[in-house]
């Protein structure tokens, strides 16, 4: 299992935060998104073989939320 982390800028609001979970939640190699208004931040465990972060990080700014990979590693550890 490989653990993708991201800054997510712009996330005012629960709402904010919830339209870039769904976005994340979209996608098909996604086996569960955890997302945070504060500090700005989603962490998406993910099959590495169908998924990575350059796409994740396009997911995330068509919601016009501006994303940069923060982490990218086999644990969550340190994550939360």
């Amino acid at each position: 299992m490989q653990y993708l982390a991201f800054s997510i800028h712009g996330m005012s609001c629960d709402g904010c935060a919830n339209n870039a979970t769904g976005a994340l939640e979209s996608l098909k190699s996604a086996n569960y998104v955890e997302g945070a208004r504060e500090p700005e931040t989603a962490i998406l465990p993910v099959d590495e073989a169908h998924l990575h972060g350059v796409k994740v990080a396009t997911v995330i700014g068509a919601r016009a939320y501006p994303a940069q990979l923060t982490h990218t590693g086999p644990g969550a550890q340190g994550l939360r």
